[in-house]
């Protein structure tokens, strides 16, 4: 997960430095790691007024099976399968140490991309 603003930053730091420090490396435009939970709190807070609900993860992973269940027998409206649940609770961390070392500091935190998003959205 990153904030666009943190992202275009990154991307115009990129074009800005001497090839010979960015050539043959990967770099991943993104925020560090978030903690997920504290991130949809972020939106749900500014849209609700409150934090969101918590399904336990046993209760969701039943959810999946049934999805995949009704699946199979033509049913693909239901809102969960196992795909969902698996993208649902999966870590998808990526390394951001390449990026930080040419870039620095990002411009935005977590909870400034989640407001100006959040009026963003309200916007448009």
């Amino acid at each position: 997960y990153g904030y666009v603003g943190n992202s275009v930053y990154q991307l115009d730091k990129l074009l800005q430095v001497e090839e010979t420090a960015i050539a043959g490396k990967v770099f991943y435009l993104t925020d560090p790691p978030i903690n997920l939970h504290e991130w949809v709190n972020g939106f749900s807070r500014l849209f609700h007024g409150r934090d969101v609900r918590n399904i336990p993860g046993f209760i969701l992973q039943a959810a999946g099976l049934v999805g995949d269940m009704l699946e199979k027998i033509g049913i693909h409206k239901f809102p969960m399968n196992s795909f969902r649940y698996r993208n649902m609770t999966a870590n998808n961390i990526v390394p951001t140490e390449a990026i930080s070392e040419v870039v620095g500091p990002l411009p935005y935190t977590m909870q400034q991309g989640i407001a100006e998003t959040v009026d963003w959205i309200k916007e448009n």
